[in-house]
């Protein structure tokens, strides 16, 4: 067993108020005093993982706690929350299972395992370890806030409520107990609710933000179509997430070919229209409802730069689409039938575009959707000259744009 260094509870007192760096010089100073202390190279590894430029760093001083005292379930705790920081998911589940072989009726460490395994979507099994918790520490706000946010996701709504109204009267103050209960509020369909807990989660801390997140989300589903778009979204997480792809892959087809001219029966071509609309509407959601959140002061004050021009693209695009598709059916054209669809593919990546990382990632991201702009200029030049190449080029450009989603997922700079 490692013995209780002084340098212990002055570094906890430092990452208490997130001082993490000087908690860390802290705890070194105290390595120079024990240096095989297993306790203190874990919060080491704890207080550098707060900087992702040292997660590998991270990881290697968590590994080396363990090394030091392999039957401490308290440092296998740390690996398993550093590896999961790191995105080594295979690792934290395994050092999780390790640290709860040693300690078993831990309540915390079920907490980990239950936390580890709702990532991966296994919820079932992860309220299974957080019921555990709860019977080892029924009044921990922790348990039940992690309970209650499986529950939410499980459409168990009046138990998940439950476990957060315990929760909000133990700790009123936590900002994360806070936080989820918006969540589940949303999820439930009550944006009210749901505003009021992501305010008091940002009273306790401005910068966080998954709070922020959440509060234009409840903003945005004071209206109701957006409101209903909001929980379908939220409740097909519970599905893979690959069929969202399956879904985009069915809509490109079904773009292509109307582009390409193919006319098909009446029923595939009205399926075709059908798939068009739905991956607009999936698409354009929310910069539209972040137009109507434009009207108001609040409005304007949460949406940055960013959301507010794609919230305006947007509407221009649909609105050039709606013009083009008029000129269309007046003096039909292929062309004019082309750019109206073009425009409407063009919403996606203004719609991703606010989801990205300020800097380099989105300068890169904005420099691929103006080659897929020049990709698509230049198609509609070829099949009004009805050349041939015509078709690689709308190619080129309808997939970068249909994809545009998964592109800015694996940008560099993505967390």
């Amino acid at each position: 067993m490692h013995t209780r260094h002084p340098a212990l509870d002055r570094a906890q007192l430092l990452i208490n108020h997130r001082r993490f760096q000087l908690a860390e010089d802290e705890l070194r100073r105290g390595l120079g005093d024990e240096p095989e202390n297993a306790m203190m190279h874990a919060q080491v590894a704890l207080c550098m993982v707060e900087d992702p430029a040292r997660a590998a760093q991270a990881l290697e001083a968590a590994k080396t706690a363990v090394a030091y005292a392999p039957n401490d379930a308290t440092v296998w705790h740390a690996l398993a929350r550093v590896a999961e920081r790191c995105g080594k998911v295979n690792e934290a589940e395994h050092a999780a299972a390790m640290a709860l072989s040693r300690a078993p009726r831990t309540a915390v460490l079920l907490l980990n395992g239950a936390q580890l395994l709702l990532a991966r979507g296994w919820y079932r099994a992860a309220l299974g370890l957080a019921e555990r918790a709860l019977e080892i520490a029924p009044n921990d706000a922790n348990a039940l806030m992690t309970a209650g946010a499986l529950r939410s996701r499980m459409g168990l709504h009046n138990q998940a409520r439950a476990n957060f109204e315990r929760a909000l009267a133990l700790e009123p103050d936590d900002k994360a107990v806070q936080a989820n209960a918006g969540w589940a509020a949303l999820r439930r369909g009550d944006a009210e609710a749901a505003v009021r807990h992501f305010r008091t989660s940002l009273r306790l801390d401005p910068e966080e933000a998954k709070s922020q997140r959440g509060l234009l989300e409840a903003l945005r589903a004071r209206n109701p179509a957006y409101g209903f778009y909001l929980r379908l979204s939220l409740g097909l997480k519970r599905f893979p997430a690959f069929l969202k792809w399956v879904v985009v892959a069915f809509s490109f087809l079904f773009l292509f070919a109307v582009s390409l001219g193919f006319f098909p029966p009446r029923p595939l071509l009205a399926l075709q229209v059908t798939g068009l609309t739905l991956t607009v509407l999936i698409w354009t959601a929310p910069p539209l409802a972040d137009l109507l959140l434009l009207r108001s002061a609040e409005g304007r004050q949460v949406l940055d730069p960013v959301r507010k021009a794609a919230a305006v693209g947007t509407a221009a695009l649909l609105a050039v689409a709606a013009a083009l598709g008029v000129a269309h059916q007046l003096r039909p054209s292929g062309a004019v039938a082309l750019a109206a669809i073009l425009a409407v593919q063009f919403t996606i990546p203004l719609s991703t575009a606010p989801r990205t990382r300020p800097g380099r990632q989105r300068a890169v991201f904005g420099a691929l959707v103006g080659l897929l702009a020049v990709f698509a200029i230049i198609s509609l030049f070829r099949f009004a000259q009805r050349q041939d190449d015509a078709v690689l080029w709308l190619m080129a450009s309808a997939a970068g744009l249909l994809y545009a989603d998964v592109l800015a997922e694996y940008l560099p700079g993505r967390r």
